[in-house]
């Protein structure tokens, strides 16, 4: 099983939104998306959006390959091939198919978010998914960030 323990020390990383907002909510998602500057960047520029900075708590991450488009049926595979979870485990996932199951079996395993190299967006340097808003905590405003 892999994992990256970053324990008591607060990763600084930045998000990308089309939209300013106070409070990180769970919707469909399992989790809350952070990168280097340049991917926050990269994302907010799609949009027209803002990029802010945030400190981010984390006691044991798993890390996975970047899957792009983060979809329940990848990250089950990615967590299968790192021995994070087994057949039987997917088994009992498989009529959920949401994603906040995923974070919530997770958590019950330990793990209170991903890391990632993110290849996608920007250069290819570790990204986060942060499980809950309680480990996000704001270092900078909002600033606005059109494309170059």
């Amino acid at each position: 099983m892999k994992s990256d323990t970053r324990q008591s020390l607060p990763v600084l990383a930045y998000h990308g939104s089309d939209k300013r907002f106070t409070k990180f909510e769970h919707t469909y998602c399992w989790g809350f998306h952070f990168g280097n500057v340049e991917v926050a960047r990269h994302v907010a520029s799609s949009s027209g959006g803002f990029v802010r900075g945030f400190h981010l708590s984390f006691r044991n991450l798993v890390r996975l390959p970047d899957l792009c488009e983060w979809l329940y049926d990848d990250v089950v595979a990615a967590l299968r091939q790192t021995k994070v979870i087994d057949r039987k485990t997917v088994g009992l996932w498989q009529n959920s198919g949401h994603m906040v199951d995923l974070a919530h079996e997770l958590a019950v395993r330990g793990f209170d978010g991903v890391v990632y190299r993110n290849d996608y967006e920007g250069s290819a340097s570790d990204s986060f998914i942060a499980f809950s808003n309680q480990q996000i905590h704001p270092v900078t405003p909002w600033q606005r960030w059109d494309k170059a």
